[in-house]
């Protein structure tokens, strides 16, 4: 919820920029050709590019608006395909600002969760089933899935975090070595 709210405020300036610069382009720059043009001096290829773009935008404004429109919707439907889903969240993990705050976020979602589940006496394996089912970021969730089967089949945090692959790039090492104390002390529900 805390990234989607720190995102909110980004978004609203990018699709300001978006809309106040197709404003300039259709109906501010072809006012400024006819004066450019009344000059009667050759223009700088970056000049011209500029006029012809704002020209093909003017002359083809509803064609590029239903085009943006399509690509949005086009971008949305795949996006709701499974592998697709994890392919761009894998690809959000390797962003090195965005895969720390999406991995903070989804490490305290975890402290919070499981903590509560297990303080309440619901079963390890539950608990992170659980856990698995409200993360948001497919990724997490196939961690978490594979971590609870270990788990079920008697391995402790510890054993399953070491051999479960991905968990280096997905659990932080000090969130680790918190589980594992836990685990040993045989407090694992107040260390989350």
């Amino acid at each position: 919820r805390k990234v989607q709210m720190a995102l909110f405020y980004p978004s609203i300036v990018l699709a300001l920029s978006v809309l106040i610069m197709s404003v300039i382009v259709i109906f501010v720059l072809p006012q400024l050709v006819s004066v450019l043009h009344s000059l009667n001096t050759p223009l700088p290829l970056i000049t011209r590019i500029v006029i012809d773009v704002s020209n093909f935008a003017g002359k083809n404004s509803g064609l590029l608006m239903l085009g943006m429109c399509g690509s949005f919707l086009f971008f949305y439907i795949i996006y709701q395909i499974r592998i697709i889903k994890y392919i761009v969240h894998i690809l959000l993990l390797h962003i090195p600002i965005i895969r720390s705050i999406l991995q903070n976020a989804a490490v305290a979602r975890m402290g919070i969760i499981l903590g509560t589940l297990l303080k309440v006496g619901i079963p390890p394996v539950r608990a992170i089933e659980h856990l698995a089912d409200s993360l948001p970021l497919l990724p997490y969730r196939t961690y978490f899935r594979k971590l609870s089967k270990q788990i079920d089949v008697g391995k402790s945090f510890e054993k399953t975090m070491t051999m479960t692959p991905g968990t280096a790039s997905l659990i932080p090492r000090p969130a680790q070595q918190l589980i594992v104390s836990g685990e040993k002390s045989g407090q694992i529900s107040d260390m989350f």
